[in-house]
C-alpha cells in the first residue's frame, strides 16, 4: 500500500512539473517581426524598373512585380527622392516625369498598411531608393503582357488597355470604376491602371479598380 502510493504521489508529481513545464513554454514571448516602415525584413532591388508616376501625396513608384512603392518613414526622405529624381533625370516639374519609366536600386521593406488614407486599394511599401537613370528601351514586363491600345466611345476618341496574363486576358476600352462610359484621355493614364492591374494578376490579387484608385493616380476623369 506504501509502494502503491509513493508511485500515485510520484506521477502527480511528474504530471504537475509536465503541466508547468508547458505552460511555461506557452507563455514564451514570440518574436514580433515589425512589417512596413522600419521593418526587419528586407529585400534588397537592383536595375529595377518603375513607372514613376505624380499623385497628391508626392511622388511614387509603380512595378507590375511590387506595386506601388513610397518613401513613407518622414518628410525628408520623401523630398530626398523627389531631389534625386529632379536632378538625376533633369527635370524641373512633378508633372515631366510622370508616366516615366525609370530604373533603380534600393530596399524594399515588407507591405505596410495604408498610413497615408489614400485609399489605394493594395498595400503601399516603402521604399528606399538611390539614382534614377531614364529607361532607353521600351519596358517589356516578364511573364505578362500589357498593351495599350486606342478606344473610341460615343464618339469620343482616348485609350484603353489589354492584357494577357497566362491565357487570362482582359480588355478594358473604358475607365474601370468611373461614373458612366469614359475613355482615358492619355495613353499615361491607361498605362498607371493597367500596371496596377497587371500587379495584382500576378501576385493573385483581384484585378478589380475602386474610385479610390483613379483619384490616388490621378486618372483624368469625370466623376
Amino acid at each position: 500500500m506504501i509502494i502503491k502510493n509513493k508511485l500515485s504521489q510520484t506521477i502527480l508529481l511528474l504530471a504537475i512539473v509536465s503541466f508547468i513545464a508547458l505552460s511555461i513554454k506557452g507563455c514564451k514571448k514570440e518574436e514580433i517581426v515589425i512589417r512596413g516602415c522600419g521593418g526587419t525584413e528586407q529585400e534588397r532591388l537592383e536595375e529595377t524598373t518603375f513607372l514613376a508616376i505624380n499623385t497628391d501625396v508626392g511622388f511614387i513608384l509603380l512595378s507590375d512585380e511590387h506595386g506601388v512603392v513610397y518613401a513613407c518613414r518622414g518628410e525628408e526622405l520623401r523630398k530626398h527622392q523627389d531631389k534625386l529624381i529632379y536632378e538625376t533625370l533633369g527635370l524641373t516639374k512633378w508633372n515631366d516625369y510622370d508616366g516615366t519609366w525609370v530604373t533603380t536600386n534600393g530596399t524594399l521593406f515588407l507591405p505596410l498598411l495604408d498610413q497615408l488614407n489614400t485609399g489605394v486599394s493594395t498595400d503601399l511599401i516603402d521604399f528606399e531608393t538611390g539614382e534614377f537613370l531614364l529607361v532607353s528601351e521600351p519596358y517589356q514586363p516578364k511573364g505578362i503582357t500589357v498593351e495599350i491600345i486606342d478606344s473610341e466611345k460615343n464618339g469620343v476618341l482616348g485609350y484603353g488597355y489589354f492584357i494577357d496574363y497566362q491565357g487570362f486576358k482582359i480588355r478594358q476600352d473604358i475607365i474601370p470604376a468611373a461614373e458612366g462610359i469614359q475613355v482615358f484621355k492619355t495613353k499615361i493614364d491607361a498605362m498607371k491602371i493597367a500596371y496596377f492591374v497587371a500587379y495584382k494578376l500576378k501576385n493573385g490579387i483581384h484585378p478589380s479598380t475602386e474610385p479610390d484608385d483613379l483619384l490616388f493616380f490621378n486618372i483624368d476623369h469625370e466623376y
